[in-house]
């Protein structure tokens, strides 16, 4: 081997090892970012969700459901939409009813992705048909109403609990489901319909499903 060749592969070597120092750079400066951002208490929901964050993701258990319309359907036949989540006690009280307009704008917001979007109410309390539901809610087509079976109601229940509460107990919240059906995010009853419509544009913009 010539003294020209010999230099042309110490070179090419150095060309190779100079690549793979900067992929693994690329691969572990992210990882090792996120690690010192954790251990200083950063949290993701710092870098730009306003809901509260579901970590690790919660897949929602498989759950036959009545309708108020009369259909029954399972949660999975509802997984291909994203889907706004709001529970109710007895009936739709005032904050209910607050809810289900804060989730009809936010869905309406969304402009041509708004197909992709599936509101629901759970009506979760054992004596909902004594405070029948307004006309508006019981016509919107684009509000699936839940009221029953009971073993459906306690199996959402437990899922969407947090911190030992159920969604009754915790009123007045919103959530949020990926069309995978993992829980994602929560909403308190006060939230910020701006900021909602923030984080539900952002995620239907780099989302291929749903």
């Amino acid at each position: 081997m010539t003294t020209e060749n010999s230099n042309i592969n110490e070179e090419s070597r150095r060309k190779n090892r100079t690549t793979l120092i900067l992929i693994a750079a690329v691969c572990i400066l992210p990882v090792a970012l996120a690690y010192g951002l954790n251990k200083m208490g950063w949290k993701p929901d710092q870098f730009g969700n306003y809901g509260e964050l579901v970590q690790p993701a919660l897949p929602l258990k498989e759950a036959t459901l009545s309708l108020q319309s009369g259909e029954t359907v399972s949660l999975k036949q509802l997984h291909h939409k994203w889907l706004l989540i709001a529970f109710s006690d007895a009936g739709c009280n005032q904050a209910c009813l607050a809810n289900m307009d804060k989730m009809k704008r936010l869905q309406i917001a969304q402009a041509k992705n708004q197909d992709r979007i599936q509101r629901i109410l759970v009506l979760a309390g054992r004596n909902f048909g004594n405070q029948p539901l307004p006309d508006f809610l019981t016509s919107d087509r684009d509000l699936k109403i839940v009221v029953g079976p009971q073993t459906g109601i306690v199996s959402l229940l437990n899922d969407f609990s947090h911190n030992g509460e159920t969604p009754l107990e915790d009123a007045n919240r919103i959530y949020l489901v990926d069309p995978l059906g993992n829980l994602i995010l929560r909403y308190p009853a006060d939230a910020d319909a701006s900021k909602m419509h923030k984080d539900l544009a952002r995620l239907l913009r780099v989302s291929r499903v749903g």
